[in-house]
């Protein structure tokens, strides 16, 4: 731990990625369509938006468009890496921090890929909080939680991961890495661990919510660990539907 906390962390404003120089599937709107888009976004007072894509990766390009979640007492913060890792600190007891970037979150009909992996500690070590079918409805895929085992999503009709429909556990040795991947369609919430299908929940009639207390803080989407660090080194969205991702202008 010593060492973890030799390096020079990113303060308070952990900044995040502008995202996505050269990111495969990318592309731009035929001339008509967009500036179509960006005359209804201009009469809106809205940013114009800039780049389409059908495939996003959230920390290809740095850390500004990350930001340390303040409001959250006892949050140790965050760090990148040369290598383009990004390492949430143990906190007292929630570290967090929220996407703030440019590029519009989907809400339904599509899936995120991440790289995770726990360095030290006995909890959750990169809990992702994601909108489910929009973004006042967000869920949290917990991986490792409640002692370390204990994997599902919080929280479905108002009950947590470590006791719904989808609890399971699985271990997470310190130091493996792990590929997760959730899908969000209107009907089914499913999560892969690797190959392995580990969630499969269905939608209809039931209420998606946050776990109340700090979690919250991380919508609509955003990273946590529970006094434990975590590193994360990749994070694609993909649009499952056909329909482009948007990228805002920030100027």
């Amino acid at each position: 731990m010593g060492m973890l906390r030799s390096r020079a962390r990113i303060p308070g404003l952990c900044a995040i990625v502008p995202l996505l120089a050269g990111c495969s599937g990318e592309r731009s709107d035929p001339p008509a369509v967009a500036a179509t888009e960006s005359k209804k976004l201009a009469d809106s007072g809205a940013a114009p938006r800039v780049k389409a894509a059908m495939e996003i990766e959230l920390l290809a390009e740095g850390s500004q468009h990350w930001q340390v979640v303040k409001t959250i007492a006892g949050n140790a913060g965050v760090e990148f890496t040369e290598d383009g890792v990004c390492r949430i600190l143990d906190g007292e007891p929630i570290s967090a921090i929220r996407y703030e970037g440019p590029w519009e979150l989907p809400v339904t009909n599509y899936e995120i890929v991440y790289e995770a992996r726990r360095v030290d500690g006995p909890d959750f070590f990169a809990a992702l909080t994601f909108p489910v079918n929009s973004l006042g409805s967000c869920a949290t895929f917990v991986p490792g939680g409640w002692g370390g085992s204990v994997t599902g999503i919080s929280c479905i009709d108002d009950i947590d991961a470590s006791a719904n429909e989808t609890t399971s556990t699985y271990t997470y040795p310190a130091g493996e890495w792990f590929t997760f991947r959730i899908e969000v369609r209107p009907d089914v919430l499913k999560v892969w661990n690797g190959s392995a299908i580990i969630v499969k929940a269905p939608l209809a009639g039931k209420k998606i919510s946050l776990r109340h207390g700090d979690i919250e803080e991380c919508a609509p989407f955003g990273l946590s660990t529970y006094m434990t660090v975590g590193e994360v080194r990749k994070i694609v969205i993909r649009s499952l539907d056909g329909k482009p991702l948007w990228k805002r202008s920030l100027e």
